[in-house]
């Protein structure tokens, strides 16, 4: 049997390589650094989590909580008005992985940075 044909690779110089666009981040709608966050049932970690990492970092960033199917369910009036901060729900327990999963199919950052809900970085 014979291998699959492979098309052959463009090969670019100097010359003729495309140009890639630049961007330009001005605003926090587009963040430089999204943080993934899977929780369940532990809101009193997550508050002092967040404002341990919120304190020491440029304010670029997004946070992503992904609530694993907490009692009570995790809100947005639970946390300070300042962060950029957006709460997925799971629609039953789905585990750390597939929540953390989750939330990167919906960070916009270039760069993703996974904590614990009960992480206390001081950077």
């Amino acid at each position: 049997m014979k291998p699959p044909a492979f098309p052959s690779q463009t090969i670019y110089t100097e010359a003729t390589m495309p140009s890639l666009p630049v961007t330009h981040r001005d605003s926090l709608d587009q963040p430089l650094l999204s943080f993934i966050v899977p929780a369940r049932n532990n809101i009193a970690g997550l508050q002092e989590s967040l404002a341990a990492y919120y304190r020491d970092l440029d304010k670029k960033v997004e946070w992503i909580i992904i609530d694993d199917e907490s009692d009570p369910a995790i809100n947005r009036e639970d946390f300070d008005t300042q962060y950029d901060l957006r709460i997925i729900r799971n629609p039953h327990h789905q585990g750390t992985s597939r929540s953390r999963n989750t939330g990167i199919d919906q960070s916009r950052g270039d760069y993703l940075w996974i904590v614990d809900a009960d992480d206390l970085q001081h950077l």
